[in-house]
């Protein structure tokens, strides 16, 4: 049903679909295709600490990942290297959460975690990753024409600066 579902929206012309992004009708689907979607967890372990996350079976993540590949081999190393329990860790187009749940793995604490996601899909993929422990999960789109106090307002609300 999901495929059925992808492939029909994938053949629409690129202006309907621009269209449509970001209203109730897409909420819709992107929720629909949340619900009938395949996922599969993934764990993510360094040393004696494993993580899980969870993706589509179909998802390009998974499917490297599953392949025991590496995902994003710089940016892993870089991140491993880089980030423990003292920092605080931000993901801008966080996707399905990998480099997130990268984080919690390498020490960060959840509630040093934050990950941004516009997508509705993602989203919901996203905060089902980190349900129980403790990451912002922000359904927003950051960007160039992002204020303070405009698409993240919430984020900015949380941390206390108005």
């Amino acid at each position: 049903m999901p495929d059925a579902i992808a492939d029909a929206v994938s053949k629409l012309p690129r202006p309907v679909i621009t269209a449509l992004q970001n209203t109730p009708i897409d909420n819709h689907y992107q929720y629909s295709r949340y619900l009938t979607v395949d996922m599969r967890e993934i764990r993510l372990t360094k040393g004696s600490t494993t993580e899980s996350l969870y993706a589509p079976k179909q998802s390009h993540l998974y499917r490297i990942l599953g392949r025991g590949d590496e995902y994003e081999p710089q940016l892993t190393a870089a991140i491993s290297d880089e980030f423990d329990a003292d920092d605080t860790f931000y993901d801008v187009g966080s996707q399905f959460g990998y480099f997130t749940t990268l984080a919690k793995v390498c020490g960060v604490p959840g509630d040093q975690i934050h990950g941004f996601e516009a997508n509705d899909y993602h989203y919901r993929v996203l905060n089902r990753t980190h349900a129980t422990d403790g990451a912002f999960i922000t359904h927003a789109y950051v960007g160039e024409r992002t204020t303070r106090h405009g698409t993240c307002s919430s984020c900015c609300k949380t941390k206390g600066s108005n």
